[in-house]
Parts: C-alpha cells; sequence; structure tokens
C-alpha cells in the first residue's frame, strides 16, 4: 500500500506543488471517463469515424463541430478545457503517437480490473468479470480514509453501479454514490430537486453523466469531502451502441463539467489553489 499510496496521491501532489510552486496540494479529485480513447483525447474526432453514416446520424453536423484537418484543432474543438487549461496548467500521459505508452498490466482489458489495478494495483484474475463481486484488496481511498488526516473526508460518486464493489463501499467505510443511488440530504432543496429527477430514470446500471456531476457537485457544496472520485460511463455506453456522434458529443459535454468544477474549485477559499485534478 506504500507504493500504491506514492504512486497515485504522492506523485500528484509532488507534480501540483512543483507546477503551482506557491501552493501545496491538500485535496485530491481523481476522475475517469470510461470507454474513451488515447486517440480522441490526443487527436481529436477519429477520420474513419466521423463521417461513417453507419455510426453517425448526421454527419455533416459532426464535421461542423469536430473535424479539421489539423489534429491540434480538432482535439480543442472537442475538449476545450482540457486543452486550454489542463494541458496548460497540468502533465499529460498517453500519447501513443510519440511513444508515451500508459498501459493497464491486467490480461482483460475491461472495465472492472481495469479500475481495480488504478486504485489497488492489482492486475489478478479474480476481478475479470464486470460483476457485482466485492473487491477483496484495500484500494488506496480506503488507505486514505483510514489515516486521521482524511478520515471522514474521501467520497466517491460514479455513473457505473458496480463501483460499491469494486471499492468494496461496505468495508471501506466511505460513501460510494453509484447509478441512481439518491443523495438523501434531508433539508437542502437542490439535493431533494435531484433526487426526484433520478427518481423517474428508467432503471440502469449507468447513470447518466450529467446527474452524476449534478449529485456529486451538491455533495461538495455541503460536505467540502477532501479527496473524491468522479467516475464517468456515458462514453463507454455510447460507443457500445454504436454511437460515435454520441460519444463526441458526451466527452464534449463531459468537458464542461470537468471546466465547472474547477471553476467551482477556484472560487471556493476551501478549495483554492489547494486542489489537484
Amino acid at each position: 500500500m506504500k507504493y500504491l499510496l506514492t504512486s497515485l496521491v504522492a506523485l500528484l501532489l509532488y507534480y501540483s506543488v512543483e507546477a503551482q510552486g506557491h501552493a501545496k496540494t491538500k485535496h485530491l479529485f481523481v476522475i475517469t471517463i470510461d470507454g474513451f480513447r488515447w486517440q480522441e483525447v490526443f487527436s481529436g474526432a477519429d477520420a474513419s469515424l466521423v463521417a461513417n453514416e453507419e455510426y453517425v446520424r448526421d454527419t455533416a453536423l459532426m464535421r461542423s463541430l469536430y473535424w479539421d484537418s489539423s489534429a491540434g484543432v480538432r482535439r480543442k474543438k472537442l475538449l476545450p478545457f482540457f486543452w486550454g487549461t489542463i494541458a496548460e496548467k497540468g502533465r499529460l500521459y498517453g500519447n501513443r503517437v510519440w511513444g508515451n505508452k500508459v498501459n493497464v498490466r491486467n490480461w482483460y482489458k475491461i472495465s472492472y480490473p481495469g479500475y481495480n489495478e488504478i486504485f489497488t494495483g492489482h492486475t489478478d484474475a479474480f476481478s475479470s468479470p464486470n460483476l457485482a463481486i466485492n473487491n477483496k484488496h484495500v484500494n488506496v481511498l480506503e488507505y486514505l480514509n483510514s489515516s486521521d488526516e482524511y478520515k471522514g473526508k474521501v467520497a466517491v460518486f460514479t455513473s457505473w453501479n458496480v463501483f460499491p464493489y469494486i471499492l468494496n463501499e461496505g468495508r471501506s467505510g466511505f460513501p460510494v454514490n453509484s447509478g441512481y443511488e439518491r443523495l438523501n440530504e434531508g433539508q437542502d432543496p437542490e439535493a431533494g430537486l435531484i433526487d426526484s429527477v433520478q427518481g423517474t430514470m428508467r432503471p440502469g446500471k449507468t447513470r447518466h453523466d450529467m446527474l452524476t456531476y449534478l449529485t456529486a457537485l451538491e455533495y461538495i457544496r455541503e460536505h467540502h469531502p477532501s479527496v473524491m472520485f468522479l467516475g464517468f460511463g456515458e462514453t463507454d455506453e455510447c460507443a457500445h451502441s454504436g454511437r460515435y456522434d454520441l460519444y463526441l458529443q458526451q466527452a464534449t459535454d463531459l468537458d464542461r463539467m470537468i471546466s465547472d468544477l474547477w471553476y467551482y474549485v477556484q472560487t471556493d477559499p476551501y478549495y483554492k489553489d489547494s486542489t489537484t485534478f
């Protein structure tokens, strides 16, 4: 677990201090986007897909929104906050065009084993199915929540409803709000409104990312966690449905949500200049 703390948390804290120069990280937000390819992150819309009528309903519209002959322009059209702010202020890894590979070590290359590897460092076979099976391994969020500094200050909000098992919520001791799980914040009218909307949704394994984000944001406003994991999933759903147009639109929507969250963080005195994404 010391290795995990170094690799996932301490490394991010080090980079944040080095990049900012004037502020030490006190708060950490880990954000994942399921099923989102490195090709779109670093090169924007894929030429072989954006004009393919099998995967795009309105190819002319998608090309007008996301296409350009320059990969640098395409990626900024798709992810304006990522390339306008994160790329300027942070560190980027995984551009395979330049041989910068960030690879998993597990054999399965699907969601549960991937998240197990991210948060525990283990690559064993037990987690190969994407099933609701409690993870036997201690995760780094659980480790932080057991410390005096972060006890009760860790929270997780995800779209995919298997995360309570990946992170073993029952054992870990921090809240894991996943799927269409309600906030149940009592007298908070905004939380009540979000909960009422969630109650109208058709049951499914993956909550709409916007609802995941709004639920998380309301929790952040009310409780100010110091360590949070946000796990988005609709890009993966769009890809499995063969809808490249919706996949691109969802990626842009998520970029906007992350931008909105960064603005909130940088305008809240509790988080301002002391938070790493």
